[in-house]
């Protein structure tokens, strides 16, 4: 599949981020190329992705000041592609539905970047617009 870029920055930082992870499958591929499309994302790249352990980093990240309404949807798509977890969800559950509702698809998709949010989809997704036998 050739990767669509949103302008000649974001490919040279999809490039640089993937060969620091050193891990090229279809949820390094995804999460790198959302981490490399958002600007506050990039910036705070070392707040969302553990390279030395390899896998993103969660906890508390939503709830961070540099986070903007679409580095946080750009968040949650991360999340979702990674490993289709929520994880800003609470015990309590008026906020667990109030939380939920910012991972549909509807919320997340409606920003500037939905375009290249659905890039990223079909890079975790390699299989979506195949043909189907």
């Amino acid at each position: 599949m050739a990767v669509k870029f949103r302008n000649e920055e974001h490919e040279n930082r999809y490039y640089g981020i993937l060969s620091r992870m050193g891990n090229t499958d279809e949820y390094h591929r995804a999460v790198v190329y959302l981490l490399a499309l958002d600007d506050e994302c990039y910036k705070h790249i070392e707040s969302l992705y553990d390279f030395v352990d390899h896998g993103i980093k969660p906890w508390g990240v939503l709830n961070r000041a540099w986070q903007t309404a679409t580095s946080a949807k750009t968040t949650r798509l991360i999340f979702n592609l990674w490993n289709t977890r929520c994880y800003d969800l609470d015990d309590d559950s008026r906020e667990i539905k109030e939380s939920a509702r910012k991972y549909t698809v509807d919320e997340i998709f409606s920003s500037g970047l939905a375009f290249w949010y659905f890039e990223a989809v079909k890079l975790r997704y390699p299989h979506i617009g195949t043909e189907v036998e």
